[in-house]
């Protein structure tokens, strides 16, 4: 069996990565001339779960509709075939600022260089079909589940244009409070199970947090992400300051530099040492696992 392992120290920074450069997630035709979405009329006392579930999902896909109008439009999505971006992030009580640097792609591609001062240098990527990671420790690993489905969908800068197909379960919560500003909160539950709360901005509608919860030994643990700082850049708006809070670990990612220049395909090759996880037999034994190294 083929290694699928992940340093848990940096899952926070990894996950937090991964999630950088997406253009917001797009919902779908828009319900024009709604100016809440609670502004719909009220069913009767007949009202079957079902018309009650689409009530919720035209809702919270309507609230999604207006991130996607706030940072540029459909048009300005469909235009970033590729982007290219780069910051630094800094953990809390770490000693060292680090850098990070990511490219993708349409229809899905992505590398991502996490570089951690003195500790050395995290990739990760998606080819189109493997999801990976090389940590100068643990060393290579083909990811599975929920972290390579996040990665694979996060690696096309048009995915927000696939929103429906990427979630099945799409569903309006409510009015909700996110670090401090007014929200409107929108339950979302993809292919593999996972969900994901998100929140978006009762103001200028752009999306300004994410709930969500994430597997380890002790069982699953929550984590919030706050998307700030929204800047335009050539044709879109994005948050370029993020900040991730997981198991008292605080991790703040600044970004610099975007841009939608296109990008050479053998910059998604993966590495030697990944594409040897690759081509090995499938009935290959797998090789004894090395202890999680610190980040």
């Amino acid at each position: 069996m083929r290694p699928t392992r992940r340093p848990a120290a940096l899952a926070p920074l990894v996950a937090l990565a991964a999630s950088l450069g997406a253009t917001p997630q797009h919902a779908g035709e828009a319900q024009h001339g709604v100016n809440q979405p609670g502004d719909t009329q009220p069913g009767n006392d007949n009202t079957s779960d079902q018309s009650a579930n689409a009530s919720s999902r035209a809702k919270a896909l309507f609230v999604i509709d207006r991130h996607i109008r706030a940072v540029g439009g459909e048009d300005a999505i469909r235009a970033a075939t590729s982007i290219t971006f780069s910051g630094t992030f800094q953990i809390q009580g770490a000693s060292f600022i680090g850098r990070v640097h990511s490219r993708r792609a349409a229809p899905g591609r992505a590398i991502t260089r996490i570089e951690l001062g003195p500790l050395g240098v995290v990739l990760q990527g998606y080819d189109g079909t493997h999801a990976w990671t090389l940590h100068p420790t643990n060393g290579p690993a083909l990811l599975e589940g929920p972290s390579a489905t996040a990665l694979a969908r996060n690696a096309n800068p048009q995915t927000d244009l696939h929103y429906e197909d990427n979630y099945p379960t799409i569903e309006y919560l409510g009015d909700d409070i996110f670090e401090g500003e007014p929200a409107f909160a929108v339950r979302l539950v993809d292919h593999d199970g996972t969900e994901t709360i998100e929140l978006f901005s009762k103001g200028d509608g752009e999306r300004i947090g994410v709930r969500g919860h994430r597997p380890s030994p002790e069982g699953p643990i929550p984590y919030t992400r706050a998307l700030l700082d929204y800047r335009e850049f050539e044709r879109l708006r994005m948050p370029t300051r993020t900040i991730e809070r997981f198991a008292g670990q605080v991790i703040t990612v600044t970004i610099t530099d975007v841009s939608y220049e296109p990008i050479d395909p053998d910059a998604f090759t993966p590495p030697p040492e990944v594409l040897a996880l690759i081509q090995a037999p499938e009935d290959a034994p797998e090789p004894e696992t090395p202890k999680p190294a610190a980040p």
